[in-house]
């Protein structure tokens, strides 16, 4: 397969937006390294059961990740 492209939102009800720390994402499959875009930073992943962990340090406003 190929790349898999995900985008956060951090909604909030109140102004201004406070970020959101320590975040992970479980999404269908093993084995596959995930990276902040647009500066391609690796984020930390962790594989198992089928699944695949992505964890994002940081949530401000919005946030487009890529699994490779």
């Amino acid at each position: 397969g190929g790349n898999d492209y995900f985008a956060l939102i951090n909604q909030q009800e109140e102004s201004p937006v406070a970020p959101m720390y320590d975040l992970f994402v479980k999404v269908k499959g093993e084995g596959r390294k995930g990276r902040m875009l647009p500066d391609k930073e690796e984020l930390k992943t962790e594989s198992s059961e089928g699944f695949t962990k992505i964890y994002l340090p940081r949530l401000d406003v919005f946030q487009i990740f890529v699994l490779e």
